[in-house]
């Protein structure tokens, strides 16, 4: 596997909104990821839109890609984009409210 399986790796071909879509969804993990163009009703483009499909292929097509979990990740975007607090953060990533917080820091 390259190392496009890395949260960092997948937000910069897929941008933030994408790919915490890609970790909520198939966090923890493995899945294909098509060589060619990706069929609208594939899983991923399903969850990222056929463009964020096509730009995951061009980084690890061909690939089995293991989805990281990036529970710091999403728990940052969650605070961010929705102003969750960790107990709400806590709940949606199935962690203690002490753990959602320290991925706050």
């Amino acid at each position: 596997m390259s190392d496009c399986s890395t949260i960092d790796a997948l937000r910069a071909a897929l941008g933030d909104e994408r790919a915490y879509a890609l970790v909520a969804a198939f966090g923890g993990e493995a899945i294909y990821v098509p060589k060619k163009r990706v069929d609208p009703d594939h899983a991923i483009a399903h969850v990222i839109g056929v463009d964020g499909a096509h730009a995951l292929s061009s980084l690890c097509g061909g690939e089995m890609l293991a989805v990281p979990r990036a529970r710091r990740f999403r728990a940052q975007y969650l605070s961010r984009t929705r102003e969750l607090r960790p107990r709400q953060i806590g709940r949606i990533l199935g962690v203690a409210t002490r753990s959602a917080s320290r991925y706050l820091k």
